[in-house]
């Protein structure tokens, strides 16, 4: 005996083989949208679009010009060369 299936929401003469997270509508295999393995269908993923357009994004990190960074890495690595030349040479600067 064969059990009657589900029927995708958008046409009515298709067996459904999801249904969507959200709105638990079932889909065929032309409407449904999966996503990590979860059922989406078109009207919920639009919507999840448009959520996600409407969240500000992060503003981008503000860097260092790169002249600034030069020079202090500069500055940096002559302490460095001058502090391991005592170490290695005590009393040999002027």
């Amino acid at each position: 005996m064969h059990s009657p299936s589900a029927t995708c929401s958008q046409h009515a003469l298709r067996e459904a083989v999801g249904i969507c997270v959200r709105c638990r509508a079932p889909m065929c295999s032309e409407c449904v949208t999966k996503i990590d393995g979860i059922n989406h269908c078109r009207r919920c993923l639009e919507a999840l679009v448009e959520a996600r357009k409407a969240v500000p994004s992060r503003s981008p990190r503000r860097h260092l010009p790169a002249w600034l960074v030069l020079s202090w890495g500069t500055v940096l690595l002559t302490s460095l060369a001058w502090l391991t030349i005592e170490v290695l040479m005590p009393g040999s600067a002027p």
